[in-house]
């Protein structure tokens, strides 16, 4: 049996006890249950992360990215190789697209050819 010395949680708890995970957020101490994140390592999702890791690469300029996709017909995921990178002007279109959406223009050109790819379509090198 453990012996309290002071008002429980009067003072600044962190880390781990247990199955318990203490906590501070905007100045409150908060305890939740400790999750195990999921991670399946699906074969879908590994393609998702590998064009994930393309795709910024294609945006910093490299060549030769091997992508990964979707062919509907055969339920599988056929790879593609793009030989050259954005152009600077391609990257300015990009730029100018994130500034009317308010995000970074990299991101918009990353999230819109994931999408593209996992539903089977073509990379979109100008927005």
């Amino acid at each position: 049996m453990a012996k309290v010395l002071m008002p429980l949680l009067s003072g600044e708890v962190k880390g781990r006890v247990g199955e318990i995970v203490f906590f501070t957020r905007k100045g409150k101490q908060l305890a939740r249950i400790r999750t195990i994140p999921n991670n399946p390592k699906t074969d879908k999702q590994m393609v998702v992360r590998e064009n994930l890791g393309g795709l910024a690469k294609l945006f910093k300029g490299e060549g030769n990215i091997k992508l990964k996709k979707f062919n509907p017909t055969t339920n599988t995921f056929d790879e593609i190789v793009i030989a050259e990178g954005l152009t600077e002007d391609e990257k300015k279109a990009w730029m100018e697209e994130g500034r009317k959406r308010r995000r970074d223009g990299r991101l918009v050109f990353i999230g819109d050819n994931i999408s593209l790819l996992k539903d089977g379509n073509d990379l979109k090198r100008t927005p």
